[in-house]
């Protein structure tokens, strides 16, 4: 029988208004029996359902909506219905969520398929929160999977997706998405939050590939206690593969920035060796290289560079580079030392002269770009300096200078730092002046000519400036008292005399001082134009040089090396000494004197020994280091005195002449000798060089001789004897095997800073066992407690650090603020058991002592109120911007969910 429609819905209308729903709604329903396919019917029964409180029918209502809707490719009106479906979920019986699971994917569904990617990425969020809040994380997971496969470059999903694999125990597939999110966040330059997941990584289970990953970010960031983490984390690499040469690389960069030269030259031999065996010839090559300069006249190096192929082309890497870098083949000539000079003494590579070629070198790195190392060295400074380490961000900019010298950017940093930060004008007019010579030798006049114009404002009387400009004819005419009355025959040459060639190179170890008063080289490698001018010296006998060279040397021997001082031996020789012959030479970071009987080229301005080091003139107020002072006293104590002659050098390459580190290296050669009496060598150390020796061979003598002299818990073993060679393992040691036979077991001081020095170099059980020594000294009782539950929350046993924490938290000696953070301290370890009862009671004992207590990890106030009233998990982690501010809220909050490091 046919329904009249229109009769029906005339008398359900008249229910409706007489508020008569259930009535009303039996009407619309005859004509959705008569007519199933009548969705606006279904609709306004689903609206009578809601008027009368009855949910879940209402729901079934519009559920049946949605599916017609979908069905017939309606997804716009269908996606309306399920939102409203899930609204009423939400707001009105929140407890059916898991009956109605299913609405809420499905509206996922058709958002992918419309291409509403972000719509769909929050809603496939909001079932995998409702899922792991249910428990459901297998459920969960399978949610997350879709989520990743959705927004693959996005971070935080794979982040979620591996904490949930970890809740299930799948720690394989968990680690692979922790380091791919970790990948992630490199590519977007999140060094440190690419850290922080690596850190959590590692705390799921040690893995080689990813502890060498984290620990070369730890060494690129280079901040100060990086070094150690570094160190830490490759002892996992280590473990596993003793000759992974990316891993020995790697080690050799921490003892490096560790300001341990020794060390990294063993790791360096190690690596040698490996590459030898593994028939990686170019690494090899690369390495021994590095050897050859660092550690000329170890004999162990010696016997590496014997195995070098003699056809083998050499490299331009830079020798002070760090040995993770391949050399491109056929760059260059090889540097071969010549056997008969001064013992010790590290030569500069000789630079090809300036007519040698007509273009740029090709790059000398095969594995690393020169501009991404001077990206990341630049990088590493800037950290320091915010760090207000300015002398190490100095140091290394140096460095950076050293190894890529015709990197602008590198130069104009180091400048920028030594006016900006270190308050060293004079230092940073040496290095404009240095910058300047380098664009003069690229042919780019017009930007040295605008770098000294910026060394003109700040020191308008600057005599070297004056004078390069006047040498290229940027000046008209230039005081008498800035250059030489004899300096010229003739007047400054015009700018036609200037030679569009490239000019040589002025390295002051470069050419032999022999060859640099000779005739014949001086003019080799000055430009062609330059022969025209008259030659002031012409048929005058070579003048002679105040070496005061020592008594032994006899008349006619070869002149030996004059090096300068290391933090001067970077600098090039004054391009403008090729203008005109015997145009002024004095290195622009010395103070411009005139000496009259200077004589060709300058060279004794900068050969003699004795010569008063330069100064800043007053600008520069560098304080002596302080701790550097403990340290090496700390070494000396322990008879490990080339650790603490090394920490001493390296004070006196930052302050020349100081008098108190002279006086403690005098003590220090007193006690070394008390110590070690000399016994014709027996030790198997290579003997130190003569006093009359290392005066002549001057500073950069005294630094090769401390990476020579290896720490003496190291005894360097015969060449021949390979299987006694040391180890990069048996470095790991050194420390504890030494410092076991003479600290005393009261000596809770000692104890406590060796359990400090395990612990940052990830001995953990040695750690462990020092800090319980000192414990026994009641004042230090409560702090080494700390410590020891600390390392037992880096190892994951939370039992063992609440129990550490709570003998702390007992001792007799303690100050408010160490109780106050060892309650703190055993709360969050509660709370990472899982014992929220335990936690608050901990947590409320802190807000008695102090409400207003605050930790970078919460303040106790907010902490109390999420464990008695947790928060729904924030749902801006998925589809957000990587590199927005929503990233970064989505980002701490999961990692305060997940107790990252």
């Amino acid at each position: 029988m046919a329904v009249d429609r229109d009769k029906v819905l005339q008398a359900a209308q008249k229910l409706v208004e007489r508020k008569r729903f259930d009535k009303a709604i039996l009407e619309y329903q005859k004509l959705v029996a008569d007519d199933p396919k009548d969705v606006r019917t279904l609709l306004k029964i689903g609206d009578l359902y809601l008027k009368t409180d009855e949910y879940v029918d209402a729901i079934t209502t519009y559920e049946r909506v949605g599916e017609f809707y979908s069905g017939q490719g309606f997804a716009l009106k269908a996606i309306a219905v399920y939102k409203q479906i899930r609204e009423i979920i939400n707001k009105y019986v929140p407890h059916l969520s898991d009956r109605f699971g299913h609405i809420v994917p499905r509206l996922a569904e058709l958002y992918v398929q419309l291409g509403l990617t972000s719509d769909a990425l929050a809603t496939y969020d909001e079932v995998a929160t409702r899922l792991q809040k249910a428990g459901r994380e297998r459920d969960a997971i399978d949610v997350f999977r879709k989520i990743v496969e959705l927004d693959p470059s996005n971070p935080l999903p794979y982040l979620r997706l591996a904490e949930a694999l970890v809740r299930i125990k799948d720690f394989d597939t968990a680690i692979q998405r922790f380091g791919t999110a970790a990948e992630i966040l490199l590519k977007h330059g999140r060094r440190d939050d690419a850290l922080k997941v690596l850190e959590r990584l590692l705390q799921q289970r040690p893995d080689a590939r990813f502890a060498r990953l984290a620990a070369e970010i730890y060494l690129d960031r280079g901040d100060p206690n990086d070094g150690m983490v570094a160190l830490q984390r490759l002892q996992t690499a280590f473990k596993e593969n003793p000759k992974d040469l990316q891993t020995l690389t790697l080690l050799a960069r921490a003892f490096d920035l560790l300001n341990q030269p020794a060390k990294a030259i063993e790791v360096q031999k190690a690596a040698a060796r490996t590459a030898k065996e593994a028939g990686r010839s170019d690494q090899f090559a690369a390495i021994v290289t590095s050897l050859r300069t660092r550690a000329p006249n170890d004999e162990e190096v010696r016997q590496l560079a014997a195995h070098l192929q003699p056809a083998q082309p050499a490299s331009t890497q830079d020798p002070r580079a760090s040995i993770d870098v391949e050399v491109e083949d056929s760059v260059a000539e090889e540097i071969d030392l010549d056997p008969d000079e001064e013992p010790e003494e590290v030569r500069a590579p000789v630079a090809p002269v300036a007519h040698a070629y007509q273009r740029p070198a090709p790059p000398a790195f095969n594995t690393q770009d020169p501009a991404a190392m001077a990206h990341q060295i630049i990088g590493q400074a800037d950290g320091l300096l915010r760090a207000r380490q300015i002398n190490r961000a100095i140091g290394l900019l140096r460095t950076g200078v050293q190894r890529l010298p015709s990197d602008r950017s590198l130069r104009e940093r180091l400048h920028t730092a030594l006016y900006e930060d270190a308050q060293d004008q004079d230092g940073a007019i040496q290095e404009m002046l240095a910058f300047a010579e380098m664009l003069l030798g690229e042919n780019d006049v017009d930007a040295a000519v605008q770098k000294l114009n910026e060394v003109l404002l700040l020191d308008g009387e600057c005599a070297p400036a004056i004078e390069m400009l006047a040498a290229l004819g940027y000046t008209e005419a230039v005081e008498a008292q800035h250059i030489y009355p004899d300096a010229y025959q003739q007047s400054v040459a015009p700018e036609a005399a200037y030679s569009p060639e490239g000019l040589p190179s002025y390295d002051p170890e470069a050419v032999d001082p022999a060859q640099a008063i000779s005739q014949d080289y001086r003019r080799s490698v000055m430009p062609s134009i330059l022969d025209d001018l008259d030659d002031p010296f012409k048929g005058e006998p070579l003048p002679s040089f105040p070496l005061d060279p020592p008594a032994s040397q006899q008349h006619g021997a070869p002149l030996p090396h004059f090096p300068l001082e290391p933090e001067q031996a970077h600098f090039d020789q004054p391009i403008y000494a090729s203008v005109a012959p015997g145009m002024p030479s004095q290195p622009p970071f010395a103070s411009y004197r005139p000496p009259p009987s200077q004589g060709v080229g300058g060279m004794g301005g900068m050969g003699s020994q004795s010569a008063p080091p330069p100064t800043s003139g007053g600008s520069r107020a560098e304080a002596l280091d302080e701790d550097a002072l403990e340290e090496a006293e700390f070494f000396a104590q322990h008879q490990m005195y080339g650790e603490a002659r090394t920490i001493l050098h390296e004070q006196l390459a930052r302050l020349p002449n100081h008098p108190l580190l002279l006086e403690r290296l005098s003590e220090l050669d007193g006690l070394e000798h008390q110590a070690n009496p000399p016994a014709d060598n027996q030790s198997g150390t290579r003997p130190r060089p003569a006093e009359g020796q290392e005066a002549e061979q001057g500073d950069w003598i005294d630094i090769i001789g401390n990476l020579d002299n290896l720490d003496s818990v190291i005894e360097e073993p015969p060449p021949a004897a390979a299987s006694d060679q040391v180890s990069a393992e048996e470095i790991f040691n050194q420390f504890k095997d030494q410092l076991k036979e003479h600290v005393k077991e009261n000596d809770s001081a000692t104890h406590y800073d060796l359990g400090v020095a395990y612990k940052e170099m990830g001995l953990l059980p040695d750690a462990i066992k020092e800090f319980a020594l000192a414990a026994r000294d009641p004042a230090r009782e409560c702090v080494c407690q700390s410590m020891i539950g600390v390392i037992h929350l880096e190892t994951n046993n939370i039992d063992g650090a609440i129990d550490a924490f709570i003998l702390g938290l007992r001792a007799p000696q303690k100050t408010l603020d160490q109780e106050l953070a060892l309650n703190y301290e055993i709360a969050c370890a509660y709370e990472m058991r899982s014992d929220r009862d335990q936690a608050l009671y901990y947590f409320h004992r802190v807000s008695r002592l102090n409400a207003s207590y605050n930790d970078p990890r919460g303040a106790v106030a907010d902490r109390i109120r999420r464990l008695e009233a947790p928060k729904p998990v924030a749902r801006a982690a998925v589809g957000a911007d990587p590199l927005g501010d929503d990233f970064d809220a989505a980002f701490d909050d999961l990692l305060s969910r997940a107790k990252l490091p």
